[in-house]
């Protein structure tokens, strides 16, 4: 013979559930706010639209319609930051963003670096081209 949860029972796990899940929402939505007072590319004053937890990170996406023709966004931060205090996350999140900053510099540096090459590339073929022009 099996034992059967009885309805009210069943009733009482699912509410305690629901609880347990609106206190989880409401740490992410907490948690969003320290992520964004430091990096303003977390921007969800317009209002959170949905939140996902994936395997290791939870997905966010947001109204973004003052930044532009898109009417959301998206980002998504580690499920461990759930786990760290407002000073520790303060720090993980400014070190990234210090990072994140470092990196795109350094990428359009090196965009920059190409361009200039490609265009001394394009400016000594056509040197060329006009040269053996003029040889002739």
């Amino acid at each position: 013979m099996s034992h059967q949860p009885t309805p009210l029972k069943e009733k009482e796990q699912i509410d305690a559930v629901i609880e347990n899940y609106g206190r989880l929402i409401a740490l992410v939505k907490e948690k969003i706010k320290v992520i964004h007072k430091f990096d303003s590319q977390y921007n969800t004053n317009h209002g959170i639209e949905e939140i996902v937890f994936e395997d290791d990170s939870v997905y966010v996406r947001y109204d973004d319609t003052c930044r532009g023709c898109y009417d959301s966004s998206s980002f998504s931060f580690p499920l461990s930051y759930l786990t760290v205090q407002d000073d520790e996350l303060k720090d993980i999140v400014i070190a990234a963003k210090e990072l994140r900053i470092e990196q795109e510099k350094r990428a359009k540096e090196e965009r920059q670096q190409k361009d200039k090459e490609d265009s001394e590339k394009r400016d000594r073929e056509q040197y060329k081209r006009l040269k053996k022009k003029f040889e002739l």
